[in-house]
């Protein structure tokens, strides 16, 4: 009785019968069970051995074959005793050398079980093996894939899967995303506006369909999507960063600069949000204010490369220079190949007229990317000034 307690209550949550599971075969719902399968398979075996025993021991008519014990105790064993003593000793023999092989497969099984394991590709694979008609797991190929970067394979597996489950909401939400940064977007918003018509209080899908709104320049559609996604769920701090860049698009400053200070109160280390405060107010000239924001948010998250980076900017524009420079190099401690870093440092530099700093900043810059063409000019421009300074030689 303890032994199917053990094999069948602790497997019935995850039956599927009661009610819907969310996964399609997982060891961990047999951890329980296996202990009921292994204290019933010792009592099984221990009964087919005492069966076997009764049985050999036993004649026809269920009459013990017990011979009268001869009188001379020197006597030979009779030719009866010898054939049930090896019919014992073979049947014996078959029934544990069975068990060895049993469990030798087993082992073997488990071997290769745990190979399987060894990384979400050849899970997921071997499971497509197993259950080739089951949604979730395409999605989880699918997934995989794009994580990964292969955007060819992740398309055709969320694909298979709203195929297979045509109510499958998550992967028309991930199949969206998918499209949407290879710039399909009409085709992307089809399958974010199915997969909020499946399940209304999805708010990450709302999100997701308001940037693929805004790209379509629908920004009062986008900013009912976004505002629903906040609807379902309050505290969404990603929400309000693409809420204020879709403001930002549409030139409403006030609003930008509100949703994403939300989005810093929900999530203070949410850089993204600071960053486009900080950026906003220096290009609209409110400099003290950026600085401001900007050592609000150092404060916060103070080893934040793109934070330094930007208030290096700031108060080089206020000829601080000094200060410019220690937060160039904060950001640079953190990423000393970010070409642009080099550059503004550059600039930097060239600004405060430490040409020979300005030089060597200007080439470490464009020997991490040659392609900035305003670092280039501005490299120029500093060699024709330096050129100037360099008195002419008489002959």
């Amino acid at each position: 009785m303890m032994a199917l307690t053990f094999l069948i209550v602790p497997f019935l949550p995850a039956s599927n019968v009661f009610f819907t599971v969310g996964f399609v075969i997982a060891e961990r719902v047999l951890y329980l069970p296996s202990i009921g399968f292994t204290i019933l398979f010792i009592f099984s075996f221990r009964a087919a051995l005492a069966s076997h025993d009764k049985g050999v021991h036993t004649n026809g008519d269920g009459v013990h074959n017990n011979n009268v014990v001869n009188e001379n105790c020197f006597s030979e064993v009779a030719p009866s005793d010898r054939v049930e003593k090896a019919t014992v000793d073979a049947g014996r023999s078959f029934l544990q050398t069975s068990i060895l092989l049993l469990l030798l497969l087993f082992f073997t099984r488990s071997m290769q079980r745990s190979a399987e394991w060894r990384t979400e590709e050849t899970l997921f694979r071997t499971a497509e093996h197993v259950c080739p008609l089951n949604a979730k797991v395409h999605y989880n190929i699918g997934k995989n894939a794009g994580d990964a970067g292969n955007v060819e394979l992740a398309l055709i597996k969320y694909r298979e899967a709203v195929r297979l489950n045509p109510e499958y909401d998550q992967a028309m939400n991930n199949l969206g995303n998918l499209l949407k940064d290879l710039g399909q977007e009409k085709e992307a918003e089809q399958w974010l506006l199915k997969a909020v018509h499946i399940r209304p209080e999805f708010a990450a899908a709302w999100m997701n369909l308001g940037i693929v709104q805004a790209g379509l320049g629908q920004p009062h559609l986008a900013e009912q999507s976004y505002f629903t996604a906040i609807k379902h769920r309050r505290k969404y701090p990603d929400c309000y960063y693409n809420l204020g860049n879709l403001y930002l698009d549409i030139k409403d400053h006030n609003n930008a600069m509100q949703a994403w200070r939300n989005a810093t109160k929900l999530k203070s280390t949410h850089i993204n949000a600071w960053n486009n405060m900080i950026i906003l107010l220096d290009n609209i000239g409110k400099l003290e204010s950026a600085e401001q924001v900007a050592m609000e948010a150092l404060r916060v998250v103070p080893s934040a490369s793109s934070i330094h980076f930007h208030l290096g900017n700031i108060l080089g524009k206020a000829s601080r220079y000094k200060e410019a420079e220690k937060h160039f190099q904060e950001a640079l401690d953190s990423e000393p190949n970010n070409a642009n870093y080099w550059g503004n440092l550059a600039v930097l530099y060239h600004r405060w007229e430490k040409n020979e700093e300005a030089m060597q900043a200007y080439t470490k810059s464009l020997q991490l990317n040659p392609q900035l063409l305003q670092t280039r000019d501005n490299m120029m421009k500093l060699k024709r000034k330096i050129d100037k300074l360099v008195p002419a030689v008489t002959v």
